[in-house]
């Protein structure tokens, strides 16, 4: 049993899955996940923050999703094996309507993670207000896995 969503396998029994809240299906997911940006196109969303943890690129990942949920942003899909969650911020203080959001987890040179945290473009969109947005969800992070350093964007 696999998730649609997220992709994640379950043992026979299982009907949902924990994370996403979907019905599970038999087969395993095949090409780009529903939910996530087209990396192609997303690839040129603003980059709004990075930052630098020492875990390796899996611990992180583990905590993006959660740290999103805390906040109460949507996620709309994640990929294990890219280390990519899409989603939205939602409503907050800092916006008004739903912002398309995508962050991943590369790694670094002596097993360091590094998060970008992008967001796709509209018009009247305030890059000082996500911003603010993005180093909540960076704090939620850091909550569990200590201290990041800022990143140096590396291609994506």
């Amino acid at each position: 049993m696999w998730c649609p969503v997220c992709g994640s396998e379950y043992q026979t029994g299982f009907t949902r899955c924990s994370d996403c809240d979907v019905a599970l299906v038999t087969d395993a997911p095949t090409g780009p996940l529903p939910g996530l940006p087209d990396r192609t196109f997303s690839s040129s969303w603003a980059l709004i923050e990075t930052r630098t943890f020492p875990q390796d690129p899996g611990a992180v990942f583990e905590r993006v999703a959660p740290a999103m949920v805390a906040l109460g942003w949507r996620v709309t899909a994640t990929d294990a094996v890219d280390h990519v969650v899409g989603g939205s911020i939602g409503m907050s203080s800092k916006h008004v309507e739903a912002e398309d959001v995508e962050i991943d987890v590369v790694v670094q040179p002596e097993g360091r993670s590094l998060v970008r945290v992008r967001v796709q473009p509209k018009l009247g969109h305030d890059r000082g207000k996500c911003r603010a947005d993005a180093m909540r969800l960076i704090s939620e992070i850091e909550r569990t896995l200590g201290p990041a350093q800022p990143g140096n964007p590396s291609p994506a």
